[in-house]
């Protein structure tokens, strides 16, 4: 029992020391990246100087004219951050009753139709690309009660219910 609360103390104190270090190269790295970004704004509003001199006077060589590139746009921290960092993408709102209408006058031209079918049309018609078609036509077929969906196979078959009149 002794040695197991000695090792758990042990473990415990390395632990502390490995997050102490952890949190004190992530402030070193910081603190170097601030450096550098001032650094780097620095020399860009230094060069945009220089272009700005040389357009005044006009007297560049044609050496200087093939060298110089003008600085378009300046690098910061969180340009760079957000090039490190996974983009989320932002959220799309789809006009589900105008597919759902299309969709049933799909239906109405060619019945039944696979969804893969269903998806190259619903694409050619409304020029759209989704990453996850699926989901789109499911809600876009909620709100349509003549819409039947079944199953074959592997296959999901869409087509127009027949309602009979009673």
């Amino acid at each position: 029992m002794c040695g197991f609360f000695n090792e758990r103390v042990a473990l415990e104190k390395t632990l502390n020391a490995l997050l102490e270090q952890r949190a004190s190269w992530r402030s070193e790295y910081v603190e170097r990246d601030r450096q550098f970004a001032a650094e780097i704004k620095e020399v860009l509003n230094r060069i945009r100087e220089l272009d700005e001199l040389h357009e005044l006077h006009g007297s560049q060589t044609r050496m200087e004219k093939a060298e110089t590139k003008p600085i378009e746009s300046e690098v910061s921290n969180k340009q760079i951050a957000k090039k490190s960092q996974k983009t989320r993408r932002t959220c799309q709102y789809y006009d589900y009753p105008r597919i759902s209408q299309e969709i049933e006058s799909i239906l109405e031209e060619a019945s039944p139709v696979t969804m893969s079918e269903l998806y190259q049309e619903l694409q050619k018609r409304l020029q759209v690309n989704w990453s996850n078609p699926y989901i789109i036509l499911h809600k876009a077929l909620a709100l349509s009660e003549r819409v039947h969906v079944k199953k074959l196979g592997r296959n999901l078959m869409f087509s127009l219910r027949q309602f009979k009149d009673t």
